[in-house]
Order: C-alpha cells, then sequence, then structure tokens
C-alpha cells in the first residue's frame, strides 16, 4: 500500500513539473472536503491571501472543479498568479491526499514537504485535535465505529474523515438519520425491498448496506432506532448479511458501520430502550468528542475553514478575522459545538461587507452567551406544540426552504420533512408566509 501511494503521489508530482518546470510548486489537494462545496474554489480563495511566488498545480479528480472552480482558477490567473490544475481518476486522488495527511496538521490548508525536488502538498482538511485518533480508527481493520458527544460536535465530519482516511475511501460513503424515517421506511432505506413487499413497492430497490458495498454506512442519531430495527442491524453487524423487506435471500457486503448519538447509551440500555447486545457491538471502536469549549485550539481553525467555505458558495473575498473577532470566537463558550460555530460564520459571511469579520459580526453570540434563549414558564408548557411553531416559524422565514429552515432550527433537511409530516403541516395547508 505505501508503494501505492507513494507512487500516486508521484505521477502527480511529475506532471505538475512537467507542466511548469520552475520550482518549487505548491501542489493543492481538495481532498475529502465533503458538503457540496467546491473545494477547489475554496483552497484557491485560502491562497489568494497569502503573496504566493510559485506556481501552483491544483489536483482534482476527473469530472470534478466544477463551474465555480474553474471561475476561480481564471479569476487567480487574471490577478498574475500562475495556477494550472491536474486532473486525476477519484481513486488516485485519495490515494494521494491519504499520503499527504499522513505529515499534516489537518489545518485547513494544511503544508507538507512531500517532494524533494521542491514540490510542496497542502490538503484541505479541518481535524486538527483528532488526528492521530482518526489515522488510527481509519487503518484500522474495525468494521464498527461508535462516534459520542454533545450535539453539533461535528460526528458527520469526523465520519467522513475516517472513511477518507481509510482505504475504502474510493468506495461510497452514504449517510442517513435515523430519527428522520419512520421504522418501515428506514428498513427499506437501509435493506432495501423487493418488488410487492408493501405497497407501492413496485420495484426492487437496493438499500443502502447494498450501495455503500466496500465503503461506510454512517448512521447518526442511533439512538433513535426502534427496536425491532436495532434487532435487525445487530443481526447485519454480526453475519454482514441481509435480506431485503420481502425477501428470501441472503446478501453479502463488506461496509463500516459508523454510528453516532448524543444520548448516553449506557443509561438507554439501563432504561431498556437500547439493546445491550447491540451496543456492545457498536463499542468495537468508541471515539466521544469533546465539546468545542473544551478544545478551543480549534475554534479559530474551523472558523477560517468555513470562512474559505462561505467564501466560495457566497461569491466573497473575505480574508478572514481581525483580532478582536478572533479573540471574541475564542472566549464564546460555544453551547451549540461545531454547528454554531459554522452557523456564526455563514451568517456572518452573508452580511459581510468588509475584508474581515469584525466583532459587531458577531453580535448574536454575546446575547447568547448572556441570557438564555427560552425561560420555562411557571406553570410549563405544551413541547410538541413549542416545537410545532418554531417549526412553522422557520418555514415562514425561509420562504418554505426546507434546507434553510434546518439552518435557523440546527437539524438537518431529513429532520424538518419528518417534523412536517408528524404535525400535518402539509396536510393542514400551511404555505410559506401563512401563518399557523
Amino acid at each position: 500500500m505505501k508503494r501505492l501511494l507513494a507512487a500516486a503521489l508521484l505521477v502527480v508530482c511529475l506532471g505538475a513539473l512537467a507542466q511548469y518546470p520552475q520550482r518549487p510548486i505548491q501542489l493543492i489537494v481538495p481532498w475529502g472536503a465533503g458538503g457540496g462545496t467546491d473545494a477547489t474554489a475554496r483552497v484557491i480563495g485560502g491562497l489568494l491571501e497569502s503573496e504566493l511566488k510559485q506556481p501552483v498545480i491544483v489536483v482534482n479528480r476527473t469530472g470534478g472543479s466544477g463551474i465555480v472552480g474553474h471561475q476561480a482558477i481564471a479569476s487567480a490567473q487574471a490577478d498574475g498568479y500562475t495556477i494550472g490544475m491536474i486532473t486525476v481518476e477519484i481513486a488516485m486522488m485519495h490515494h494521494i491526499g491519504l499520503t499527504a495527511l499522513k505529515h499534516t496538521d489537518y489545518a485547513p490548508i494544511g503544508l507538507v514537504n512531500a517532494d524533494p525536488a521542491g514540490i510542496n502538498v497542502r490538503v484541505d482538511s479541518p481535524y486538527k485535535s483528532v488526528k492521530a485518533l482518526l489515522e488510527r480508527v481509519a487503518a484500522s481493520p474495525a468494521s464498527t465505529v461508535l462516534l459520542t458527544g454533545e450535539t453539533g460536535t461535528g460526528k458527520d465530519l469526523v465520519a467522513k474523515a475516517i472513511h477518507y482516511h481509510s482505504d475504502r475511501a474510493s468506495r461510497p460513503f452514504v449517510n442517513i438519520t435515523c430519527s428522520a424515517l419512520p421504522e418501515q421506511l428506514l428498513e427499506s432505506e437501509l435493506f432495501g425491498h423487493e418488488r410487492g413487499a408493501f405497497t407501492d413497492a413496485r420495484t426492487q430497490k437496493r438499500g443502502l448496506f447494498e450501495t455503500a458495498d466496500g465503503g461506510t454506512v454512517f448512521l447518526d442519531e442511533i439512538g433513535e432506532m426502534t427496536p425491532g430495527l436495532q434487532s435487525k442491524l445487530l443481526r447485519f453487524l454480526e453475519e454482514k448479511t441481509f435480506k431485503r423487506v420481502g425477501g428470501l435471500a441472503d446478501i453479502r457486503v463488506d461496509v463500516r458501520v459508523i454510528a453516532a448519538t448524543n444520548r448516553n447509551l449506557e443509561e438507554e440500555v439501563k432504561a431498556g430502550k437500547f439493546r445491550e447486545d447491540l451496543f456492545y457491538r457498536l463499542q468495537v471502536m468508541p471515539i466521544v468528542l469533546p465539546a468545542l469549549r473544551e478544545r478551543r485550539g480549534d475554534v479559530l481553525l474551523l472558523a477560517n475553514f468555513y470562512i474559505n467555505r462561505y467564501n466560495s458558495e457566497f461569491r466573497k473575498r473575505v480574508k478572514g478575522l481581525t483580532t478582536e473577532a478572533q479573540a471574541t470566537l475564542e472566549q464564546y463558550r460555544w453551547p451549540g459545538n461545531v454547528r454554531e460555530l459554522r452557523n456564526a460564520i455563514e451568517r456572518a459571511m452573508l452580511l459581510a461587507d468588509k475584508d474581515r469579520l469584525a466583532p459587531d459580526d458577531f453580535t448574536t453570540l454575546s446575547r447568547t452567551a448572556q441570557t438564555a434563549m427560552f425561560r420555562l414558564p411557571p406553570e410549563g408548557v405544551n413541547l410538541e406544540e413549542v416545537e410545532r411553531q418554531l417549526l412553522v416559524q422557520a418555514l415562514e422565514r425561509s420562504h418554505g426552504n426546507q434546507t434553510r429552515a434546518g439552518v435557523l432550527l440546527g437539524i438537518n433537511r431529513d429532520q424538518v420533512r419528518y417534523r412536517i409530516e408528524k404535525f400535518g403541516l402539509a396536510r393542514a395547508g400551511v404555505q410559506p408566509g401563512a401563518a399557523a
């Protein structure tokens, strides 16, 4: 494997030298970015902050980079930067990223001396504080990993990092939120179904485990899974086989399962809400993600990571944070963890009209720190009704856009859709901007 990775990196380095014989060369690998963001544009945006004196080569997957990425390269070239791009097959790109990440700090754009001929490799990845642990887990043969921690600690990011740092990186990474679907639909999503297995099952469907063969399946909010599905998941983890809903034949696949929860599963086991045998099966490789307030060294790294991401998405050129803004972010306790930080940066970037974000771009943080957002009245509340009203308000404010409503509520689109069905908002005819 080491020879293969070294050979992959050497091929690209030789291609870079052939394209630009000047030395040294910066070799950019926008690897493992995820999230649908144009990674090429993001890393170039980060480079524009520095004073580049040497040529830059962006390594991208065949068919990748997108319109925004090409525009970013063209814009940088127009500004006098020497930037080119080499495309490789995605498997080779993952090998290059894995090789480089062995030596980097996991900073948003970490610098690595990877070639004695004068080529430097920079890798785009935001996981400095868990570098050593991720490497061990990714390299291990363990088929199950359990991520625990408070809501918003970045469990989805860590799951992607484990996948893309492993030998499975060239295979699919699929994820599903267990609380977003009722039991029958979740079973069908995970295991697939045969034609005629239930009403509306007009064709055969492959499930996520089958689709991800050779790769990774991320089960978020595993603590919300029903007892019936827990037993079927346990059988799959033990035997590596499953049956489609309505099927008779066993199907064997090879996947790594990464499960995540913000619940205390040991307490759930004691309360009879979670199977003890499944808990211990998932505990093969447990990882506890500390709250952001416990890893303050990551705050500015993550802030700059998201600034670069939203520079690309919103087509802005914010260079970073003022010294005062850095102090504001480092001193804040971040009760919502990484998700709150991401949302704070996104909100600031949307309204930014300067080249650096200042403390007045984060005024909502000080208000949140000083007082609780909600206070329970002495007579109590109907929690279901409060949740329903907040959902309606979020949908109205986002003009019916479920993804943006999810950002406002700190949940994902699947969870928004589930709650719309739960409260019968679609049947009640609630429309964007309408009162509920």
